[in-house]
């Protein structure tokens, strides 16, 4: 939606503006907050340097305890 909204201003006229080569802007809205909900929802990256050091101090034997 975003994409097409982006490519519609760059189709337009250079005498039209942006608002009036939009139209409603209803559609734009709901597409931004749904963007903003996703990345609102999305898990914190893992930073695994630190556990990547104590796994390699650990000794492995092959057995699982």
């Amino acid at each position: 939606m975003l994409a097409d909204a982006v490519e519609v201003v760059l189709d337009a006229p250079a005498h039209v503006s942006i608002r009036e080569a939009l139209g409603d802007l209803d559609e734009i809205r709901e597409a931004m907050d749904r963007l903003d909900l996703y990345r609102q929802l999305q898990p914190s990256a893992f930073n695994r340097r630190h556990l990547n050091v104590q796994l390699r101090t650990r000794t492995w034997t092959g057995d699982h305890e």
